[in-house]
């Protein structure tokens, strides 16, 4: 195949710049598909409430889309320790008959002793 002036293999994949990957077909016709970087990665990042791109990546086949990096975990902090989102807080300096957990960042508490 020859594509922009370069010669490829039959079953050879390339990048058009970060534009498209193509491939070179069974009948040296080249065939490309757009490269469409993901930009909602909500559910593709595990544990993360808020995410971000480098805004200094500048891509560069074959890394032509950005890594997603995790800005908020839903970590919280608690007298200079941490817990995990969701995580029950257990801490000799909570009131007896509070029951605490760690919920998208936030302490939450709870009084658990009968009214």
């Amino acid at each position: 195949c020859e594509f922009k002036g370069q010669r490829y293999d039959m079953g050879q994949e390339f990048h058009d710049g970060c534009i498209a990957l193509c491939h070179c077909g069974q009948d040296l016709r080249v065939n490309c598909a757009a490269i469409e970087c993901p930009y909602h990665f909500s559910a593709d990042i595990t544990n993360c409430l808020e995410w971000d791109i480098d805004p200094h990546f500048f891509p560069t086949p074959p890394h032509c889309c950005a890594p997603a990096k995790c800005k908020n975990d839903g970590s919280c902090l608690l007298n200079g320790r941490k817990f995990e989102n969701f995580q029950e807080i257990h801490d000799e300096l909570l009131p007896c008959g509070t029951r605490c957990f760690c919920v998208n960042g936030n302490v939450t508490c709870e009084n658990t002793c009968p009214p």
